[in-house]
């Protein structure tokens, strides 16, 4: 079954399930994405600091190579590194060339962080995104887009930018709907891609979807497993969803999720969780002396004009 896919605002179609490389290393990078590809996935999605991108690229070389794929039959994206704002350009020709690409068909801003130190992003994120709007002019990108945006964040690049980002990804799971961010970038014409839709890994006193007893009782319902049923209910929320796996049997399961759907009954009880929680840390990008002291400074908590 063909898998369901969104409008870019640049016209392109983006495949709603994607396969996640987060945390695969060496050879499992290589394996798992050459069988994802074997399975059916069509969307990969990458990252500079997931530090597997030679990895992977050699699972697309021996995709196209063995004629399981065209490069026009993947969609695949990429993110731009806080340390590298300063080398846009330098930092997408490396990801080409570990990907063994000669474009991407997304490049997201992966934080809205520069790596600096001081009251402001610096270099600011408009002149960032000045530069990825030039890799698309150029022909090395399709689309850009940021992640890990909030909704002020997005405000002011509008404000600043001649083009509108193609894709916000950001974490959304059931214990974590992200309702107000996601309504503002579809209202804004932004496809959303929820990472990390199973829950990540739950920091200490965080609980995690995966062992919901009502996420449990949706499951069972449907016959389905529980990571099948948070994926079909991020689908059906018209998001793209990005699931990662490192075994077969997990990888297979989660792309099993086209055939069928979900009741307006049972999107319901998975969309009124009580529990809502981040589980993605962010403290890492927090400094003393700024842009960000507090988590609420990166996520824009409070700080909507």
């Amino acid at each position: 079954m063909a898998t369901p896919a969104l409008k870019l605002n640049n016209g392109a179609s983006m495949p709603q399930l994607g396969f996640g490389t987060w945390r695969l290393k060496g050879d499992d990078a290589t394996d798992s994405v050459l069988n994802a590809i074997k399975l059916g996935y069509r969307h990969i999605d990458c990252a500079t600091a997931y530090g597997n991108q030679r990895g992977v690229g050699k699972a697309f070389k021996q995709a196209f190579d063995d004629g399981l794929v065209k490069r026009e039959d993947l969609f695949i994206t990429s993110k731009l590194w806080n340390k590298e704002h300063n080398e846009v350009e330098e930092a997408c020709a490396r990801v080409l060339k570990d990907l063994q690409l000669e474009y991407l068909d997304l490049y997201l801003i992966h934080w809205p962080v520069a790596d600096n130190e001081g009251p402001k992003v610096d270099p600011p994120i408009s002149k960032t995104w000045e530069r990825m709007e030039g890799l698309v002019t150029g022909g090395k990108i399709k689309a850009a887009g940021i992640s890990n945006f909030g909704i002020q964040k997005i405000k002011d690049l509008i404000k600043k930018s001649k083009t509108k980002p193609s894709v916000l990804q950001i974490e959304i799971h059931p214990y974590w709907r992200n309702d107000e961010l996601i309504h503002y970038a579809k209202e804004e014409g932004i496809v959303v891609t929820a990472y990390s839709p199973l829950g990540s890994e739950p920091p200490e006193g965080n609980k995690t979807p995966l062992k919901d007893e009502k996420v449990a009782e949706v499951a069972k319902k449907v016959g389905k497993s529980v990571p099948a049923v948070m994926i079909r209910w991020g689908i059906q929320r018209d998001l793209i969803v990005i699931p990662k796996a490192t075994s077969e049997e997990h990888v297979k399961d989660n792309f099993a999720v086209l055939d069928w759907e979900l009741s307006e009954e049972d999107m319901e009880a998975l969309s009124s969780l009580e529990t809502q929680n981040k589980n993605v840390p962010a403290a890492m990008f927090l400094k003393e002396g700024g842009p960000y002291v507090t988590e609420s400074d990166l996520w824009d908590e409070g700080l909507l004009e």
